[in-house]
């Protein structure tokens, strides 16, 4: 072992405990099974040369220790992104003391708010967060209206009504829901409704660990038999306080890549509303999912006029929202047109247009920048995205004061109002005049 310095102390102290303990076996029948894995950033298949190394290693093992099964697995980004944002498939054990259950295997239950709490709380006395994953919006603070009366409700535990009556109680999805006696198996649980009831919940018994109380609380486990199902789900039962449409579509892989992707750029993507506010971050760096799309509105879609004016329609509309997430998207698109739209407003802030006017043309000057920057009059997909990096930069200011000068123009002709930042009629001009810059480009 002291030849094989290549590696550091643990490495070497590992291989000593497994010769170590085989050959305290290697007399006995045994089954010896020996993993590699190789993990790489690359989108692309192992290179023959890889594979060659594969094969060497593979022969070089057989040939020392000759009952080994050698497998070898290769890790490109994309499953490594798949294995860290996989929630672990957990079984939680709750006590009920009321239940109904379906032929499905879903169940309706009544449990005492001690027992919830517990199912709420990990090892180490935090909360469980990877439940509350999939909800569309994040916890709202404690000084939320709601939660100050779901917290009231609580703390007044001599009051002669049921917890459940005042409460319309917390929905699961589950993969599976197995009932022995009084108890409730839950194969990985994620709560897609209730998120602030579970939260307060916790705070309540988190904060005096001894608490007894017998009221119950209403939880509903769905089984639900495909995705569709649960996402309809999350839809009806977020449909009673106001969430917007596209804000249910929060859980969409699209969003979680571009959370991940806007994390390299020091940008905290707000795809659960409040839920950055709530961790602390800095509110200049918080990207909500309507100023991005305000954004790729009007870099990518060349529809400056909406992404002022209408930004919320063109997401509730399912032919819209396509075009701006859509999930063949180089994710560097993102990235991109809010840097790019960051800066366009930043520039236009210290200028000295009126505050009518940075507001009118903002997203106009986003449309010019683009076009600029690309040297085409429609960028695409992937020259936007490949402009990641130069938006990440200071983006030269003789560059935004001629795509100020040029928004101006049009705005000016057009009556210079926000009226005319809305028509159609100014955005075709735009175009119009992009085309005349770059007459070869498409």
């Amino acid at each position: 072992m002291d030849k094989l310095i290549l590696y550091n102390s643990y490495a070497r102290d590992a291989m000593a405990r497994f010769r170590e303990k085989y050959n305290q076996v290697m007399g006995s029948q045994h089954s010896l099974k020996i993993s590699f894995h190789y993990t790489t950033k690359s989108t692309d298949q192992p290179n023959a040369k890889i594979e060659a190394r594969v094969n060497s290693l593979k022969a070089y093992i057989k040939s020392q220790i000759s009952i080994a099964e050698v497998n070898f697995e290769f890790w490109d980004c994309a499953r490594l992104l798949a294995s860290a944002r996989t929630i672990p498939k957990l079984e939680s054990v709750i006590e009920v003391t009321h239940y109904f259950c379906t032929n499905d295997g879903s169940v309706a239950c009544l449990l005492n708010l001690n027992n919830f709490a517990a199912f709420l709380t990990s090892e180490r006395g935090e909360l469980k967060t990877s439940i509350l994953e999939p909800n569309v919006r994040d916890y709202q603070s404690k000084s939320n209206p709601v939660n100050k009366d779901i917290r009231t409700t609580l703390l007044n535990a001599s009051t002669k009504e049921e917890f459940w009556w005042l409460n319309n109680g917390v929905t699961l999805l589950a993969e599976k829901c197995a009932i022995t006696g009084n108890k409730i198996t839950i194969t990985k649980p994620e709560i897609v409704n209730g998120l602030q009831t579970s939260h307060e919940v916790f705070e309540v018994f988190h904060a005096t660990p001894n608490r007894k109380d017998e009221r119950k609380i209403l939880l509903r486990i769905i089984v639900a038999p495909e995705e569709r199902s649960r996402n309809n789900i999350i839809q009806a039962t977020n449909s009673q306080t106001p969430v917007s449409r596209f804000q249910l579509k929060a859980t969409d892989r699209i969003h979680f890549d571009i959370e991940d992707r806007l994390k390299l750029y020091n940008l905290f993507y707000d795809r659960r509303k409040g839920e950055n506010k709530r961790l602390q971050k800095p509110i200049s760096k918080i990207v909500s999912i309507p100023s991005l799309s305000q954004a790729v509105i009007a870099a990518l879609l060349q529809r400056p006029s909406d992404a002022h004016g209408r930004p919320q329609t063109l997401l509730n509309k399912e032919d819209t929202y396509a075009q701006i997430f859509n999930e063949t998207f180089n994710r560097d698109l993102y990235a991109a047109c809010i840097l790019l739209d960051r800066q366009v407003k930043d520039y236009l802030e210290k200028g000295q247009l009126t505050r009518d006017e940075k507001r009118d043309i903002r997203y106009y000057v986003t449309m010019f920048a683009a076009c600029e920057l690309t040297k085409t009059s429609h960028p695409d997909v992937n020259a936007i995205a490949s402009l990641v990096s130069v938006c990440n930069k200071p983006i030269d200011v003789a560059i935004l004061s001629r795509c100020q000068e040029a928004a101006l123009k049009v705005y000016h002709q057009m009556g210079s109002d926000n009226k005319a930042a809305k028509s159609p009629e100014m955005e075709a001009k735009t175009i119009d005049m992009v085309k005349s810059l770059f007459p070869n480009q498409s």
